[in-house]
């Protein structure tokens, strides 16, 4: 084999290293999956009802963007508030493990 073949085979061969190294990057990272929308489901209890139980202390606006995505920062105070607004509804003790599961690699959705 000649050396632009050489190169040409070397050069694919760092090619595929970077796919390989960036698919791993990008799919085995440790991630918090946020669970409250699947709480509030499994309790049969709507966004807004929550917020009327919370309207003094969170935002409206906070509550259904915490039901749509993951927060990338979380306000503890918020989910304390949050924590209490279900306790009331549901008259059921929550623990942070119930909105919070940490998972080594994400999972499908």
């Amino acid at each position: 084999m000649n050396n632009d073949g050489m190169r040409s085979i070397s050069t694919i061969y760092k090619y595929l290293e970077c796919v390989v190294l960036l698919t791993m990057s990008s799919t085995a990272h440790p991630k918090i999956h946020w669970k409250l929308k699947e709480l509030l489901k499994a309790e049969g209890v709507s966004v807004y009802r929550l917020y009327q139980e919370l309207a003094k202390h969170v935002s409206r606006t906070a509550l259904y963007t915490w039901t749509q995505k993951t927060p990338q920062r979380l306000d503890l105070e918020v989910l304390a508030w949050v924590m209490w607004g279900l306790k009331e509804i549901t008259g059921k003790e929550y623990k942070v493990g119930d909105l919070l599961e940490y998972r080594d690699s994400p999972h499908p959705q």
